[in-house]
């Protein structure tokens, strides 16, 4: 299995979450992916800072929105509860993550992309669920 420092080109990556799934499974992982880790967000502001400074991240967030505007990425990972994945992913659509015909090393075909309308749920806003086919292939 390659190791990151055995790739060319790497993918400029954020993650957002940095929770207990993020720390054991996504971030270790990324040792043997060719990624770069550009940016952390979680909403605990103690955690995203101790995590960032652990993985050499300067850029730490609170906001992924404010994330996504802010940082020059190539894709984002969404570490977070299944709920937010929907408002999370139209976030970084609405930013340009995702829309790309392709990047150094990823094709990516669009088939069909979610209208992104907020409904209300509850207390909060949640965004309306819709088929999402976003086909990445990686060529390593």
């Amino acid at each position: 299995m390659p190791y990151q420092r055995e790739f060319e080109s790497r993918l400029k990556l954020a993650i957002v979450g940095v929770g207990s799934h993020a720390y054991r499974n996504i971030l270790p992982a990324m040792t043997f992916l060719p990624v770069s880790l550009r940016a952390v967000c979680d909403i605990d502001p103690e955690r995203v800072q101790s995590t960032a400074s652990q993985y050499g991240v300067t850029a730490c967030y609170t906001n992924a929105e404010e994330m996504y505007r802010n940082e020059d990425l190539d894709a984002v990972f969404l570490c977070v509860s299944p709920q937010l994945h929907p408002q999370l992913a139209c976030q970084a659509f609405d930013a340009g993550l995702g829309d790309q015909e392709s990047i150094e090393g990823v094709t990516m075909e669009e088939r069909k992309l979610p209208d992104c309308e907020t409904v209300p749920q509850g207390d909060i806003q949640m965004l309306e669920p819709r088929p999402l086919h976003l086909l990445l292939e990686i060529d390593l």
